[in-house]
């Protein structure tokens, strides 16, 4: 197991990942504030988790994702959106729609 240290709030993670090899990635980053709203947390919570997926799907590998709050309810389904409240939780909510999606494909 090697840790590859990035920002998920940047471009391409922050990291140069061209000379690495790797199988799988396990993603359980986040920015958790449960006072900041969904604008400020997105960068990092959504379009993180999307750069994650994309840098997975593109190389073909495992990618392990551990959300730091589960608003799914259930493993098939998810709440609606109008049932989850607050910016960290709604952040949560589109990152794991997305992830799961992208398993489907």
């Amino acid at each position: 197991v090697e840790q590859v240290v990035g920002d998920l709030a940047a471009p391409a993670l922050g990291a140069d990942l061209s000379g690495l090899s790797f199988d799988a990635v396990v993603h359980s980053g986040a920015h958790v504030n449960w006072a900041l709203p969904y604008a400020h947390l997105r960068q990092t919570n959504v379009v993180g988790t999307w750069e994650v997926v994309r840098v997975c799907m593109q190389r073909g590998i495992r990618l392990h994702s551990i959300s730091t709050i589960s608003v799914a309810n259930g493993e098939s389904s998810i709440q609606p959106r109008s049932a989850v409240q607050g910016g960290y939780a709604l952040t949560k909510l589109a990152a794991e729609s997305y992830v799961r999606k992208a398993q489907d494909m």
